[in-house]
């Protein structure tokens, strides 16, 4: 299937009811109506409703996820923890994450190349929990150097005062470490959305 798949309108309905009318369909079934009068009455194809009402094909129409739903929220908690926390996760990170899940459970996904989600794997799981997470660039300040209060400046600096007494202005180097690595800003990682 392509990345952006998008499915093409044709003469064939294909599930062209709500849930709350599937819902009221089966009530009605329930209270005697048949299953071509129920079906016709709310729009929904009598097969799908007698599937319905028998159990069968109870997963989500559509492929259908590597992990289980509580997995997934699980996962999701776990991201929004690490954001808060601010060590936010890099799609790399959760595919690796996601592979050492699965090598603990003992399961084998023969779509994933050494069992490693891909990157459509990662965005299909943001898509789904897009109310909860979502992907943003990250700031070029890490939280921690940004709260600093008054007194840890003023004692740092009274600090820095007395290390610095009696060295020559010649032999003082300012130096800033921070742009060493990569740059921040242009990364992508997983936040709390809001």
């Amino acid at each position: 299937m392509p990345r952006l798949y998008k499915r093409k309108l044709g003469s064939r309905r294909y599930r062209d009811y709500t849930a709350e009318k599937l819902e009221a369909a089966i009530e009605d079934v329930r209270n005697g109506i048949s299953y071509r009068q129920a079906g016709e009455a709310h729009g929904i194809p009598f097969r799908t409703l007698k599937n319905k009402i028998d159990k069968k094909h109870t997963k989500r129409a559509g492929g259908q996820t590597i992990f289980s739903e509580e997995e997934e929220l699980q996962l999701v908690k776990s991201l929004k923890v690490c954001a808060e926390w601010g060590q936010p996760i890099t799609t790399l990170e959760i595919r690796m994450i996601a592979k050492r899940m699965l090598s603990l459970q003992g399961r084998v996904i023969k779509q994933f190349p050494n069992n490693i989600p891909g990157c459509d794997w990662v965005a299909s799981f943001i898509s789904r929990h897009k109310a909860d997470i979502r992907l943003r660039s990250a700031a070029n300040i890490k939280r921690s150097r940004a709260e600093k209060t008054k007194c840890e400046m003023t004692n740092y600096f009274d600090n820095l005062k007395l290390s610095l007494k009696d060295i020559p202005n010649t032999c003082i180097i300012n130096y800033d470490e921070t742009n060493l690595g990569d740059d921040p800003g242009k990364k992508k990682f997983i936040f709390k959305r809001g």
